[in-house]
Parts: C-alpha cells; sequence; structure tokens
C-alpha cells in the first residue's frame, strides 16, 4: 500500500469521525437554526474541526514513517490522482454549496434572513466537507485506476 493511500484512509476515517461529531453536534438542541445562539455547541463543533485538522498532518507523519528516510514517495500516477482528485472535489464542493445557499434562500426567502446558525453550519461543513470529499476521490481514483489512462 503506497502513502497516498495510507495518508487518504486515515485522513477519511478521522474526518468522518469529525463529520458524525459535528452533525449530532449541530442536530440538537434546536438543530441549525439555534446553533449561532449556543457558544457550548459552537465550541464543542470548533473540536471536532480542531481533532480533524491536527489528524490531517499526523496522517501525512505516519504515512511518511513507514518507507526508508522518512521521504515521501510518490510517483507521475500519484500526481495525476492528486490532481484529479483536487479537480473532483472541488466541483463538488462548489456545486454541493451553491446548492445549500439555494436551499436556504428558498426556505428563508420570505422572511428575508437566514438564521446566523446556517452560517456557522455552512462554514464548518464545507470544511468538513472538502477534507472529507478530497481522500474519498483519491481512493476512487487509486482503487479504480483512473489516474492511469
Amino acid at each position: 500500500m503506497n502513502q497516498s493511500r495510507i495518508q487518504a484512509m486515515i485522513t477519511l476515517v478521522f474526518w468522518t469521525i469529525c463529520a458524525v461529531g459535528f452533525f449530532f453536534t449541530v442536530v440538537r438542541d434546536g438543530g441549525p437554526t439555534m446553533y449561532g445562539e449556543d457558544s457550548a455547541r459552537r465550541t464543542a463543533g470548533t473540536w471536532f474541526l480542531f481533532f480533524g485538522l491536527i489528524v490531517t498532518p499526523l496522517a501525512r507523519w505516519i504515512a511518511r514513517k513507514r518507507w526508508p528516510g522518512n521521504r515521501i514517495q510518490a510517483d507521475e500516477r500519484d500526481e495525476r490522482i492528486q490532481a484529479k482528485a483536487t479537480l473532483g472535489a472541488v466541483i463538488v464542493l462548489v456545486i454541493a454549496v451553491f446548492l445549500m445557499m439555494l436551499g436556504l434562500w428558498e426556505f428563508y426567502g420570505e422572511e428575508g434572513c437566514v438564521p446566523v446558525g446556517w452560517m456557522w453550519v455552512t462554514a464548518y461543513g464545507t470544511l468538513i466537507a472538502a477534507n472529507l470529499v478530497m481522500p474519498a476521490f483519491v481512493l476512487l481514483l487509486d482503487y479504480r485506476g483512473w489516474a492511469d489512462g
């Protein structure tokens, strides 16, 4: 198993844990609408993000420790996978955020404003989604061999 796979799997597992924890933090006690008004829930959500942001460089370090010389060993195929995964992740995230904003506009358009809790959820959720989608694309492209041709 190469370093890219190890790093992507570790990152995906830990960011999935962060996403589940963040989801349960958001949906309890009033849901996303009230999330912005509850500092304890915002703090808990921030800790889930902090945990994920610490694990991401740790995953790279763990993946690197398995090879002699502790160097990142990547070839052209890994670089192509990374480039395609980045492009795919950006496209998915842009579409997801766009659709979420349209949905919020449709739901709250009559009121003239969106509750601030949704802005917190959008910001944190986008960060979590970016860190989930990218390693998922890396693993998908690597296992399917789509970067070979």
